[in-house]
Order: structure tokens, then sequence, then C-alpha cells
């Protein structure tokens, strides 16, 4: 079972799975992929509010590390749209969904909610839509309403762990290419 929480999650991941192929020549086996609050798209607001709401409480202290966290963020923009590179949040979405390197027999599930300030809930159906597009295996999305980032445990846990258990005890009618 791989959890993911989160872009940061998401983007350990695929670094996890290209560096074990790069080892084995194979993409990561897994029996089921669960990404709660991923993935994401790189909007400034959404990479600034996620690294944001990490930071300490302290007021003064919140609001220098914000205006650091700005700069920093907006900086990378720059240069990315000045060299033309790829974000790592558009490599990450892209890699999660290459089926050589993440190879799940019972599939994924999206969980993610409305409610969330960080990760847009249509961003994480748009990457559901393009897994199934990709015949990735059996795709479920499960969308809260009102639960915050990676607070949909929290917010129902019952419904939550039904959701992973049912993701886990899914009987795949195909074989995989494990």
């Amino acid at each position: 079972l791989f959890h993911i929480f989160s872009n940061s999650g998401a983007h350990t991941a695929c670094q996890l799975a290209r560096a074990y192929k790069a080892q084995t020549g194979l993409g990561l086996r897994i029996g089921a992929l669960i990404l709660d609050s991923a993935p994401g798209i790189n909007t400034y607001r959404g990479i600034t509010d996620g690294f944001i709401g990490g930071l300490p409480s302290t007021p003064v202290l919140k609001q220098l590390l914000s205006l650091f966290v700005y700069g920093l963020v907006g900086i990378i923009t720059l240069k990315e749209a000045a060299t033309g590179e790829y974000h790592w949040m558009q490599k990450m979405r892209k890699d999660l969904n290459e089926e050589e390197l993440f190879q799940s027999m019972r599939g994924r599930v999206y969980i993610y909610s409305k409610g969330d300030k960080i990760v847009g809930w249509k961003d994480v159906e748009s990457h559901a839509e393009d897994a199934e597009d990709k015949r990735l295996g059996e795709v479920r999305k499960q969308l809260w309403e009102k639960s915050s980032h990676v607070g949909h445990m929290t917010s129902d846990g019952e419904k939550y762990w039904n959701v992973v258990r049912s993701l886990w005890d899914f009987e795949p009618m195909f074989k995989s290419k494990l």
C-alpha cells in the first residue's frame, strides 16, 4: 500500500519510483496507490500557500518567513519562465501517471476536497481523468466537501478508512503487468 499525502509526498514518491527504476529497470510494484490531497498544479498561490501553511504560527516570524517564501517562489517562477524549464509539479503530475514508474495491482484512489485551500479539487480530478484515459487500472475518486488539506481522515475517519479498505480489498478482474 503506497499512501501519498500532498504534493510534497507525491514528489517524494516520484523520486523513489525513478530511483527504483534506475536500479532495477522496473516500475515500482505496489498493491494499491492512495493519493490524499494530491496532485495539484503549479500555481504561484498554491505553492506559496503550501509552504506558508507549514510555517511557525508566531505572527512576526510567520510574516517575515512568508515574505521570503513569496520572493523565493517568485524568483523560481521567473527563472522557469525565462529558461522554459518544467516545474517539478508538472513533472510529478506526469510521473504519477506513467506505468513505467508506478504499477498498481488494485489501482488507485484520489481523496480530495472542495475545502482544500492548497490543492484544487478540479486539478485532482483532471489528473484522475488522465489516469483513466491511460487505463492505469481501477481509478476511484472520493470527494469531500469541506475538509482541509490532508484533513479528510480527521473530518470523517470512518469514511476515510472505508475508502482505503475498499481499494485494498479490491480484486482486479485482470492480471496486472507485475
